[in-house]
């Protein structure tokens, strides 16, 4: 009986404990939506699902698991002649301010593994280039549409090298040609500037994920892995939306 009892008062005091702890909300999610211009999960397709339309066209590239080992969530490259095209349509060509967001699995044997252009011309710098660049380090490029070379680009770099076969997010805020900022996993990552341009602009080409030109003597470059969740803004999103973007959505 006083088992009975002890028990019984033991079950009331874990009930008021456990009604007075308030349960844990997801966070607010909505800022994803404000400026969003294009947003493609690879779902099974490469519509972009932000609601412009800027759906992808395969050139190559396969659908494979995600980072949670889904299949069919991600997209996977060759890094041999694999890309996707995004289209040509007046959304994706933003002005500054603009973020890119993306979740990265890079394999090995890739050069300069592009991630995203919103407008690809073969030699020449047109638009925004974000990529990994020599010892895998993340890149973000603003180019003002003259032949490659730095006199045509500004760019920052970071320091960290990336791991192969390893999920990553990354993201790029650009306010400014001086006001450039990398992240990895929701973190803010130091970086180097490079490049004497500063001006952005665009011609008539279509963007494309997976696929960029290096140089004159190097020609095109492929990315080489798999790719998922990217998503690009007409804004800059702060740090804490980066970080809500890494470890939520």
């Amino acid at each position: 009986m006083r088992c009975f009892t002890f028990l019984s008062i033991c079950i009331v005091h874990i009930f008021i404990i456990t009604s007075c702890v308030k349960p844990t909300e997801p966070p607010d999610s909505s800022f994803n939506e404000e400026g969003l211009i294009a947003y493609y999960p690879f779902n099974g397709t490469v519509k972009d699902e932000s609601g412009n339309t800027n759906h992808g066209i395969l050139r190559g590239a396969v659908f494979t698991e995600d980072r949670f080992g889904n299949l069919n969530k991600a997209i996977y490259f060759d890094g041999i002649n694999d890309y996707i095209d995004i289209g040509n349509q007046e959304s994706l060509k933003t002005d500054l301010p603009f973020t890119i967001a993306a979740w990265i699995n890079l394999s090995e044997r890739a050069y300069f593994p592009p991630i995203f252009l919103n407008n690809y011309t073969e030699n020449f710098y047109y638009g925004i280039i974000f990529n990994v660049v020599e010892d895998n380090y993340l890149c973000i490029n603003i180019c003002n549409g003259d032949s490659l070379g730095p006199t045509s680009r500004k760019t920052k770099r970071g320091i960290t090298s990336l791991r192969f076969f390893e999920w990553y997010h990354v993201a790029a805020v650009v306010k400014s040609a001086q006001n450039m900022e990398l992240f990895i996993n929701g973190k803010i990552e130091p970086g180097l500037y490079s490049g004497s341009g500063g001006d952005l602009n665009y011609n008539t080409d279509s963007g494309v994920l997976g696929v960029s030109d290096g140089s004159i003597h190097d020609g095109k470059l492929y990315y080489y892995g798999k790719m998922d969740e990217i998503r690009f803004y007409n804004r800059a999103l702060t740090d804490e939306e980066i970080d809500l973007l890494f470890k939520h959505l």
